[in-house]
């Protein structure tokens, strides 16, 4: 096999392919890309690690065909220090890789294309197009609500549901729950389109995210089978995993009988929580959490450690009793971040139950974030 490739394409397509290469080394294969060529003037690059893959095709001047399987974090490397112009891709028969550019020369062995794992394919499912900004919205929305690790496999992901022209996308780690929805133009694969839903694990979305663009007029397709999920951005398609099992009935797990309402300006009270998280997060404090006081028309934050105290008052508009309540500063922050509304409200009705955050105002795509507080010791 041997391929000429224009450096900053062949850079780019690594960049991007590095986000489902596998670390681990369980299958060789799978710690590198696939190169196959298509054609006299194009090349397919595959990167799968068993849960998420990735794959796209460039142009390139083939000269000799081939598929082979190349370490991918050392032709990253590679690449990255070649000089611009063109760099040409030569494996033997012995699945010796050369690298040339200019002067420079490195060689590598590879395997054979036969040794990288079959990826998965979707070629009857049930097919959605929605604009790209949506769907970037609706993972930001939700994705730090994800559980890193759990018994549940289900609760590492983000449950998406899609009714007629409406897209729910919900995550839950058991100590908060994010949920938003949007409606949009959907198109759809009329011939086997049905209301469905689906648990996409977070890494893959976290990579997905990357490649989504805030432009209304770039779109992404999600295809969805059995066990898998296709997204097509631009030219790269994403494949991964789906998770299985039945979601949690979210709906009980957002509060219905809260009696305290407040409104407060949402950089005022993220900025508030920055400050106080400097005492709250240290390492070593043990008390891991920030007081809120809602009295009168004021919100009241403090935040006590060891090696000092913090004080910030904010300006609400509250209805209802006054409250204490105590949360986790970074489990506010990470929400209150996504927000990306001028003014929010938050919902409560006793220092122990959960606190809910949406907008003040009516908006385009409707969130809330569920938050349960922490008992002040």
């Amino acid at each position: 096999m041997k391929i000429i490739f224009e450096k900053n394409i062949l850079n780019n397509v690594l960049t991007a392919a590095m986000s489902a290469v596998s670390t681990k080394n369980i299958i060789p294969a799978t710690s590198g890309i696939l190169v196959t060529t298509q054609g006299p003037d194009k090349v397919t690059i595959t990167a799968y690690d068993l849960e998420k893959g990735i794959t796209t095709t460039v142009p390139a001047e083939v000269i000799e065909e081939g598929e082979y399987v190349i370490n991918a974090i050392r032709l990253n490397q590679i690449v990255k220090t070649l000089s611009e112009g063109d760099i040409t891709i030569e494996v033997d028969e012995k699945c010796m890789t050369k690298i040339t550019n200019g002067r420079s020369e490195f060689s590598m062995p590879a395997l054979p294309g036969s040794d990288f794992p079959g990826t998965p394919t979707v070629d009857t499912g049930k097919d959605i197009t929605i604009p790209q900004s949506v769907m970037r919205d609706m993972i930001s929305r939700t994705i730090f609500a994800v559980a890193q690790t759990d018994q549940r496999p289900i609760y590492c992901g983000v449950y998406f549901e899609v009714k007629g022209s409406k897209i729910v996308a919900v995550s839950c780690d058991s100590f908060r729950l994010a949920y938003t929805e949007q409606e949009c133009e959907i198109q759809k694969n009329e011939e086997a389109y049905a209301d469905m839903s689906f648990i996409v694990p977070g890494k893959t979305l976290i990579e997905v995210m990357k490649f989504l663009s805030d432009n209304e007029e770039d779109v992404v397709k999600v295809r969805i089978g059995g066990k898998h999920a296709l997204f097509e951005i631009g030219e790269f398609t994403f494949f991964t995993r789906l998770l299985e099992g039945q979601y949690i009935d979210y709906n009980r797990y957002i509060p219905k009988d809260n009696t305290i309402f407040v409104k407060v300006n949402t950089n005022d009270f993220m900025d508030s929580l920055e400050r106080a998280a400097l005492i709250s997060e240290e390492k070593a404090q043990v008390r891991n959490f920030v007081k809120c006081n809602f009295n009168d028309n004021v919100l009241v934050i403090t935040a006590n450690a060891v090696s000092g105290n913090v004080y910030d008052e904010v300006a609400i508009e509250k209805n209802g009793s006054d409250l204490e309540i105590a949360f986790t500063c970074r489990y506010l922050l990470e929400a209150l971040k996504v927000c990306n509304v001028e003014k929010i409200k938050l919902s409560m009705s006793g220092p122990l139950r959960a606190m809910v955050i949406e907008p003040a105002e009516d908006e385009e795509s409707k969130f809330l974030f569920v938050t349960l507080p922490t008992r002040m010791k």
